[in-house]
């Protein structure tokens, strides 16, 4: 795995996070690149945004996922929130099956305490057959 992550500029922060994993029981090696640009304060409305991409090939698929977000605080300190979309395109290698989905998330931080703090994900997955959706509650205290 290997790993950069750096800040060329004032308020951007470009990253990149690459990794090869072979196994004797694999018949192919899983390789993944992950990047992301991230702009910190667009003028106007305060607000972050990160565009990123993840491809992936494994021994039984290969795939893209492209991703734009958006966040801010709402209450400065206190609860922050965000908006993403990312696209992914699956594509099976024991046949010619393909799996495209976009996912839709909101999602709120309340900061309680300075290191402890609680969040909520809503998440929405739409494929060419269905509809899915996940709420997700996460608590981090941090020490």
């Amino acid at each position: 795995m290997f790993q950069v992550n750096c800040q060329p500029v004032k308020l951007l922060s470009l990253g990149v996070n690459a990794g090869y994993r072979s196994s004797k029981n694999d018949p192919k090696p899983t390789k993944n690149i992950y990047g992301y640009v991230t702009y910190s304060k667009i003028p106007g409305i305060n607000m972050a945004a990160t565009l990123s991409a993840t491809l992936l090939e494994t021994s039984y698929m290969s795939g893209q996922i492209f991703g734009l977000g958006i966040s801010r605080d709402l209450v400065p300190g206190k609860l922050w929130g965000g908006l993403d979309y990312r696209h992914v395109s699956y594509k099976f290698t024991s046949g010619e099956t393909k799996l495209v989905q976009n996912m839709a998330e909101v999602n709120l931080t309340w900061r309680i305490l300075r290191k402890l703090s609680c969040g909520v994900y809503f998440e929405g997955t739409i494929d060419n057959q269905s509809l899915f959706n996940r709420v997700y509650l996460n608590i981090t205290q941090r020490f």
